[in-house]
């Protein structure tokens, strides 16, 4: 049985299909599966992938659904699991030839462990990596502590026990189609540390391009999304200022864009403190998601 399952949601892009896929081929182990959710393209993925199948250089699994977003595709993602690690590549990516076996070597040397699993690092197609130092002294952390707690910087690689988060959902707001990925990482934080390994077995190319241009079309287009993923980091964060900016932004967001906070389900157990400090920092996220939502029109 294979051991890894490669995950690759897309959309579109049978163009850049072929790096990942070359590198998949070209790994010195293969007891994985590279299971493809694709999220209703309209281009010729489906006939991509069906060529890849057909050449049988490795277990491909393909699975098309109507299109509803990264995070749906996730969703389906690990119901459809049936291996014991999940790693996500996204499909403009690639993983180092011996990426499997690096995950495959590590996960049955610690296996008897109480892990949920495994950071890995990435780097750039042209050899940099794009993070932060990991914190002295520390080889166990949880999944979104590293960033809350320690506060690292940068994206790395996530190898998941995929019995620890068969469990757990994005949540899926009808009419959105974006959500950010750590409202599922800030589900899982409590479950078990994540073991912190140097090894870069993840490359993909780094894109200057506007970010916060197409985060402000985000927010204005997923506003449920958005207001979800400040709430859950504003129970997360350590600090109480953050913790205040956090719940400050989901304020906002709910009265800028009139949401139903039934729908959000609120973090009752917010201190009064953090839910009243963080009404100094209204008035001036109000003017910025008003901007945002005036220019999203």
């Amino acid at each position: 049985m294979k051991m890894v399952t490669v995950f690759t949601p897309t959309y579109n892009r049978a163009y850049c299909l072929d790096r990942l896929y070359e590198s998949l081929c070209q790994q010195t182990e293969h007891s994985f599966t590279w299971l493809i959710v694709d999220d209703g393209s309209k281009d010729n993925t489906e006939e991509t992938v069906n060529r890849y199948i057909a050449e049988r250089k490795i277990d491909i699994r393909y699975y098309k659904k109507e299109n509803g977003g990264k995070h749906t595709a996730h969703n389906l993602g690990v119901e459809l699991c049936d291996t014991e690690l999940f790693i996500c590549v996204d499909s403009d990516d690639k993983l180092t030839p011996n990426a499997i076996e690096v995950i495959v070597s590590v996960y049955r040397a610690h296996q008897d462990e109480n892990l949920l699993g495994m950071y890995f690092r990435k780097k750039t197609l042209d050899g940099r990596l794009l993070s932060t130092p990991y914190p002295a002294g520390i080889d166990r952390v949880g999944i979104s502590e590293l960033y809350h707690r320690y506060r690292f910087q940068g994206d790395m690689v996530i190898v998941l026990k995929t019995e620890c988060i068969t469990p757990y959902r994005f949540p899926v707001i009808k009419g959105e189609r974006f959500m950010t990925e750590v409202v599922f990482y800030n589900m899982l934080n409590h479950i078990a540390p994540m073991l912190l390994r140097d090894e870069a077995i993840y490359e993909f190319e780094y894109l200057e391009d506007g970010y916060t241009q197409n985060a402000k079309k985000l927010v204005s287009k997923n506003p449920y999304g958005m207001a979800i993923a400040y709430l859950s980091e504003a129970k997360h964060e350590k600090g109480l200022m953050a913790k205040c900016k956090q719940y400050a932004r989901y304020r906002s967001i709910v009265n800028v864009f009139s949401l139903d906070k039934r729908v959000l389900r609120d973090y009752n157990h917010l201190s009064v403190l953090v839910k009243t400090a963080s009404l100094a920092l209204l008035p001036h996220y109000n003017k910025l998601y008003q901007n945002i939502k005036e220019s999203g029109k």
